[in-house]
């Protein structure tokens, strides 16, 4: 399994937010779920804010060690306004210090479109790991994650700059992950990544491709899922929005591309994967719809596959 990394230490990175993920079908409160309210940034329709935490680098759940960092901002191309906190040089200091309790900061409004840098410098003692972009349009009740960057090993004590393209009509959120500048990176090994990165790193983009996915078979990302009729990148783009179908589906081809590539499982984690497959192939052709039961066991697994996939149980995620 190949080990990832975004950044080099002490250098600027920019990266441009441009792929989706679903989250609905999280279930347990870690930070591929940002939205349960009290995680959940105060972003209107047509704004863009940056939110903070500190996670622990194993589990990427939050913390609560106190971090700061200065937020800055920049139109690089459309319209719309910036807060006069964050622009023309200026900056504004967010923090993270409690579990489930983020600071966060307005930093563009009220334009139809726009490309927007926002750039975090970690305050002392403070370093850059990774971040999310979470995406809500109009007609969602939930954020989705829009983009999932790699973590940076070793993490980034400079600044870092993230170009955001934002649209009027949705809401936009960073959410800054850092650590302790001097916390030591998580054992290497045997590794596991999440349904966000396996899902934007096939062929079709838009994240660098993964040749992990080879795996699957000569089709890759165009495999069929099942008796779905949908190919398993489709199956990876429909939100779950309930549905259990689609809620293990997810976390069942991120676990399966992960134990193809190299990862080890636990007895559980391949009970669980064999449990849906034997469930996927049962059903109808075209079928997304499980009887009260199966929806039962279908949640129970995904949760299962989803700590898997998030490194809880098994070799860890990936660095």
């Amino acid at each position: 399994m190949k080990i990832r990394i975004l950044l080099a230490a002490g250098l600027a990175a920019t990266v441009v937010a441009c792929a989706t993920e679903d989250t609905e079908n999280r279930e347990t409160n870690t930070l591929d779920n940002p939205t349960p309210a009290n995680l959940t940034a105060p972003a209107q329709q047509g704004q863009l804010w940056a939110c903070k935490f500190s996670v622990d680098p194993v589990t990427k759940l939050p913390n609560g060690d106190v971090t700061t960092g200065a937020i800055s901002a920049s139109i690089v191309s459309g319209d719309g306004s910036l807060e006069a906190n964050v622009s023309g040089g200026n900056t504004t200091t967010i923090g993270y210090n409690a579990p489930g309790v983020p600071q966060c900061t307005k930093i563009w409004h009220g334009g139809a479109s726009a490309t927007v840098a926002v750039t975090e410098g970690p305050g002392d003692g403070s370093a850059f790991y990774f971040y999310r972009l979470a995406r809500r349009t109009p007609t969602d009740q939930f954020d989705d994650v829009y983009f999932e960057s790699p973590v940076s090993n070793p993490p980034v004590t400079g600044p870092v700059t993230v170009n955001v393209q934002v649209t009027d009509g949705a809401a936009y959120e960073i959410w800054f992950k850092n650590v302790k500048a001097d916390t030591p990176p998580p054992p290497d090994g045997g590794c596991t990544l999440t349904q966000g990165y396996w899902k934007t790193h096939s062929k079709s983009g838009p994240a660098p491709y993964d040749d992990g996915w080879k795996e699957i078979g000569p089709l890759e990302e165009n495999t069929l899922f099942f008796n779905s009729g949908a190919t398993w990148l489709t199956v990876f783009n429909t939100p779950p929005r309930g549905n259990a179908f689609y809620q293990l589906a997810h976390q069942y081809m991120a676990a399966k591309l992960n134990r193809l590539n190299g990862a080890s499982g636990t007895t559980d984690v391949d009970n669980a994967l064999s449990g849906a497959e034997a469930l996927f192939s049962s059903l109808a052709a075209g079928s997304t719809t499980l009887t009260t039961a199966q929806k039962t066991q279908a949640q129970s697994w995904a949760t299962l596959l989803d700590n898997y996939n998030n490194g809880l149980v098994g070799p860890g995620h990936c660095n």
